[in-house]
């Protein structure tokens, strides 16, 4: 009876070191479970630093971005004005009679020799209709007027001339010739007016 004594006392005893052990294990597991736990937490800490990062960079590369786009156009526009400004100025000093006239009609810019044909100083044209030249009972069918230009027979070729009535700054209504082509540009068209 006592060998079975023995054997069960060394059974509990060793059931109680696995247990023991088990416990140890489910410790340690749990440990190394927490330790994990942390590391991945640790870990998305870190991701989400590196994301937070990432966007502050990508937000500020942009703002970045967005200003040197803006500094650009503002460049641009500025060449743009200032080329604009010196033609018109090259225009004006021409030696030949010439105008340029937006598809909406309006007189961009002229040399002397355009607008003393008509009377008129160059600050006086710029910047008004082209039909303060044409007179009134002219205005409807006038080839000046800019109305379906795309479907007139003038601009069926590149260049044409033509013999048209004018009004001049005094009233006086005279005949002159004009040469008149129309150049693409970003906006539409330009029209070229030169006189013979």
């Amino acid at each position: 009876m006592e060998s079975k004594i023995v054997n069960i006392d060394t059974i509990i005893s060793i059931t109680a070191m696995l247990v023991a052990f088990l416990v140890y294990l489910s410790n340690k597991k749990k440990a190394n479970a927490d330790t994990t736990f942390n590391k991945l937490e640790l870990m998305s800490e870190e991701r989400d630093k590196l994301r937070q990062e990432l966007n502050n960079s990508i937000e500020s590369l942009h703002k970045k971005l967005e200003e040197c786009v803006k500094e650009a156009k503002e460049d641009r526009d500025d060449l743009e004005e200032r080329m604009s400004t010196k033609i018109y100025h090259l225009i004006e000093m021409l030696d030949v009679p010439i105008a340029l006239v937006e598809e909406t009609g309006i007189i961009e810019g002229c040399s002397y020799k355009f607008s003393s044909r008509f009377g008129y100083m160059v600050d006086e044209l710029r910047n008004q209709p082209i039909s303060i030249l044409v007179p009134d009972e002219y205005k409807a069918k006038h080839i000046l007027g800019f109305q379906n230009m795309d479907d007139d027979v003038l601009f069926r070729t590149h260049y044409r001339r033509r013999t048209v009535k004018s009004l001049h700054k005094d009233g006086t209504i005279k005949d002159v010739v004009i040469y008149l082509s129309r150049r693409p540009t970003k906006e539409g068209f330009l029209y070229v007016v030169t006189l013979h």
